[in-house]
């Protein structure tokens, strides 16, 4: 499989998207979890602890 360059500029738009979308996800469960955790706890919680998605 090739790819020509408008291919390539493609891809990389939908890599930043999905990192951008993963960035605000990231942000708003540390957000709903400060309301009912103390920061010191979430720190310490494991990527399984958040439904598998890495933080």
């Amino acid at each position: 499989m090739s790819y020509t360059p408008e291919d390539e500029e493609t891809r990389a738009c939908k890599e930043k998207q999905v990192e951008d979308l993963k960035e605000e996800i990231r942000r708003k469960l540390m957000n709903a979890a400060g309301k009912h955790f103390p920061t010191t706890e979430i720190h310490g919680c494991s990527a399984t602890s958040w439904g598998g998605i890495p933080l």
